[in-house]
């Protein structure tokens, strides 16, 4: 299932993907209507059907598209009152409902379908991948089945008030939402080569030494929610050139009901609804836990203020603050709900005295005694407590803390804008934010060094996986632009913004089943640079509408004239890296897998040095870097390093001719990427492998590509 390598002095593998057929159908309806000259009401319907059918390259595991398909429904019914000049009230009613599924089939050169279970001893729920993943080597594709159902009902009211030299607004939100995930994941089984044995992930793969191992049962996860605003501004003209604004909204955070299933963890606590549960393992129905798995919060009061004064009839300075509550991500409640007894969940990690074998994973769990426990693979919430099994070690793979809050922002701006002369404008800004209480995922079990690696603190337990509020983010820049407002046939717009962004986990960070804080004894070990840091971007877009040549002859006015211009150019720096650590990133036997590795003192780092030749080759200075010392998380920061920046620009040219009364051709030419300017994956960042610093892969953007269309309106 992988392709052979073309390169011999490297093996290095080039491949493209198969051709993707993507179909998408929409409607869109509305009717307007006018009770009085004082009350308007308005219907809309928004309907969006698209369907990506699977594809596949047989013998190629690295190389599929999942199907992807879905259906969106958007109703909405308002209501528009005007009782007087000064008043308006909107009443707006809504429903929405959006239906996805995803999932495909690897195929082998024959045509047949290719999973795990047709070659080593496992069973798995249907013939799907997820994985295995090569560490510094390869990912093969995911594609077991999902579905997620959504469905909102929405009812919201806003009233806008003038009184003298205040504009008063007020209003609700009232939302309710039920959602359903069903998915195969982790039926599959999913493996990982971290290169644990040989310090080389496809080396690891090659001799079958697995890092990691992982499968649990089929999950359905249904839950509900309501979500409820009120809020209410006051926008105050104290002068003729200031004013002020004020509001206050509440937002009430009511967790959402999950089915009857999940759990927590308390340390000392015995379960009385599973009793042979290991102590600090409780269920919805024991004392301090519901079937929300967490805690609700009505104390979200977050203010907002602004000011703006005009300085002169060209210039004018705002400043703002607000506070913001961020609403919980369905998908954690969704991870939260496959437990034992409900949804059995396995995971163990290879050490060199507790090896995983390629052939037959389940032989070294003594747990099972070196079975499967698949079969069955359903989800049963209703396991009566006398046929609850628990096979120790317990895998808690995601939970939430007791006192568990929702991650509040802080954010705030002091702008000054300046007209330069008719249609052109400056804008510069200092934007920042400070955010608490953000949601990281920490292992309360992890390896104890000292013990081996082995996770001695609850010995019954193996991950115990905890939402907790104890992280933070910020974020500071310095934003500048300016903006030509169409003249000569010229407009522009063009902005630069120079940030920084540091946070203590961030998206990728915690993966799904999966611990999130490299290292859970050091919280602050785990602040820096976050993955989503750009220091430098710069966009710069124009539109430029080509004299007609009127006065010149039919010829030259068809050909060259009325011609359209338009081009979108971005300038960006690189994504963020961290260097990371050695044996399979788990030289700190804390059994997380994301160590990093160590500075070699007085080496310089000489990253992105030189010609493009020398820098593909040699990114970054691989001697000034090696592996963790046993016992340590490395002394390397966090996202430190960057990969190379982004240089793209898309262009488009648009001629329309037209032909009596509304009828027109028109010819519309769009260049992606125009220059075609290739654009560059990370470098290896891994000190210990033969490839340290090299790019051997491509980035996001493609190379060039031309599309040419002929569009007739009448």
């Amino acid at each position: 299932m992988l392709p052979l390598g073309q390169d011999p002095a490297t093996g290095q593998v080039t491949f493209g993907g198969p051709p993707v057929i993507t179909d998408t159908d929409e409607g869109t309806a509305r009717i307007d209507y006018n009770i009085s000259d004082k009350q308007r009401l308005f219907v809309r319907s928004f309907i969006q059907d698209f369907n990506m059918p699977a594809a596949a390259v047989k013998g190629n595991g690295l190389s599929a598209s999942d199907a992807q398909s879905g259906q969106y429904y958007n109703e909405v019914i308002s209501h528009t009152w005007l009782p007087s000049v000064s008043f308006v009230n909107v009443l707006t009613a809504a429903w929405i409902r959006l239906s996805v599924s995803n999932g495909n089939l690897l195929y082998d050169k024959e045509g047949n379908a290719f999973c795990l279970s047709n070659y080593i001893n496992i069973a798995t729920a249907g013939c799907y991948m997820q994985g295995p993943t090569v560490n510094n080597g390869f990912y093969m594709v995911t594609d077991e089945p999902n579905g997620n159902t959504r469905v909102t009902w929405e009812l919201a009211d806003h009233i806008t008030k003038a009184w003298g030299k205040h504009v008063v607004t007020a209003g609700g939100n009232f939302m309710h939402h039920w959602l359903n995930t069903t998915t195969n994941y982790p039926a599959p089984g999913v493996m990982n080569f971290s290169g644990y044995a040989s310090g080389f992930g496809l080396a690891d793969y090659l001799l079958g030494d697995v890092g990691s191992f992982y499968q649990g049962a089929l999950e359905n996860s249904p839950s509900k929610q309501w979500q409820v605003a009120l809020y209410g501004e006051d926008q105050y003209k104290l002068t003729p050139r200031l004013t002020l604004t004020a509001g206050l909204r509440w937002e009430p955070d009511f967790a959402a009901v999950s089915l009857d299933s999940g759990s927590a963890f308390v340390p000392g606590q015995q379960s009385q609804r599973y009793p042979q549960a290991p102590t600090g393992m409780i269920f919805p129905g024991d004392p301090g836990l519901n079937l929300a798995l967490r805690p609700s919060d009505l104390n979200y009061f977050l203010p907002r203020l602004g000011v703006a004064w005009q300085a002169d009839s060209h210039t004018v300075l705002r400043a703002g603050f607000g506070m913001f509550a961020a609403p919980l991500e369905s998908a954690q409640i969704n991870e939260a709900v496959g437990i034992a007894p409900f949804s059995p969940f396995f995971n163990f990690v290879a050490t060199p005295t507790s090896p995983i074998s390629f052939q037959n994973p389940w032989a070294g769990f003594a747990v099972t005694g070196g079975k499967s426990p698949f079969p069955p693979f359903t989800q049963n919430i209703n396991i009566p407590a006398s046929q609850a099994i628990f096979l120790e070690p317990v895998t808690i793979f995601d939970s939430f803390s007791r006192n568990f809050r929702l991650p509040i922002t802080q954010s705030w701006t002091v702008s000054v804008e300046r007209q330069l002369r008719r249609g052109l404008a400056a804008h510069l800004a200092y934007v920042g934010s400070e955010s608490y209480h953000q949601t990281v995922n920490i292992d309360l079990n992890p390896g104890i060094y000292a013990d081996g690696g082995n996770r001695t603190l609850y010995p019954d337990f193996s991950t115990i996986c905890e939402n907790e509020s104890i992280g933070t983010a910020s974020y500071n820049s310095l934003q500048a632009s300016i903006d030509q407002q169409p003249w000569n046939g010229l407009q522009f717009h063009s902005s630069f913004t120079w940030s920084k962004v540091i946070d203590t986990q961030g998206l990728n960070d915690s993966a799904f089943f999966s611990a999130g804080l490299p290292n859970p004894f050091n919280i602050r070990f785990n602040r820096g640079i976050a993955e989503m840091n750009i220091p430098f971007i710069s966009i710069t877009d124009f539109v430029y509408d080509a004299p007609r040549l009127t006065g010149h002859s039919n010829l030259l006015r068809q050909v060259f004239g009325g011609w359209e211009v338009s081009c979108i150019w971005t300038l960006q720096s690189g994504y963020p890296f961290s260097i990371v650590g050695g044996d399979g990133n788990n030289n700190s036997e804390s059994l997380q897998g994301q160590d990093r590795g160590d500075f070699v003192p007085g080496v310089p780092w000489d990253v992105h040095k030189g010609s493009k030749a020398h820098w593909l080759n040699t990114y970054f200075n691989p001697a000034a870097f090696t592996v963790n010392p046993p016992g340590t998380f490395g002394d390397t920061p966090k996202n430190f390093l960057n990969g190379p920046g982004m240089n793209t620009a898309d262009i488009a040219f648009i001629k329309n001719w037209y032909f009596r009364e509304q009828r027109k051709l028109q010819f519309r030419g769009e260049l992606f990427n125009a220059l075609n300017r290739p654009d560059f994956g990370q470098p290896d960042n891994d000190p210990s492998t033969s490839n340290a610093g090299q790019i051997t892969s491509m980035g996001p953007i493609p190379p060039r590509i031309i599309q040419l269309g002929l569009k007739f309106t009448f």
